[in-house]
């Protein structure tokens, strides 16, 4: 990441087949919010990363609490990229909640 401010993109996929599994995935989920994520999608989650060592202490944090399998991928992106997600169908996600980063994705007139 080359700007200050960006974004980073957590996306997983976990097994849901026994209770030990599904224990994994509720930890897990909730280390995310714990650690200032926040939901986007069903298995995708972000967080405002303000520079390239919160970027890294992020990861770190995430790292003690993966769990023993599955898939999880991180992307780290500047806040231009980001703010030029499309959205396809549905509605707009609205980004407000970073007070001092207000991002408005959609229509203009929402901005």
């Amino acid at each position: 990441m080359t700007e200050r401010k960006g974004m980073l993109l957590l996306m997983f996929d976990l097994p849901m087949l026994t209770p030990e599994n599904r224990r994994d995935y509720n930890k897990f989920r909730k280390a995310l919010r714990v650690n200032g994520f926040i939901q986007f999608q069903e298995s995708c989650y972000i967080r405002l990363v303000r520079n390239v060592s919160s970027f890294e202490s992020d990861i770190a944090a995430i790292r003690k609490e993966l769990p023993k399998e599955g898939t999880i991928h991180v992307i780290p992106m500047n806040m231009h990229v980001f703010k030029g997600m499309q959205c396809l169908l549905g509605k707009a996600y609205n980004m407000a909640m970073f007070a001092d980063d207000v991002i408005f994705i959609g229509d203009e007139e929402s901005a």
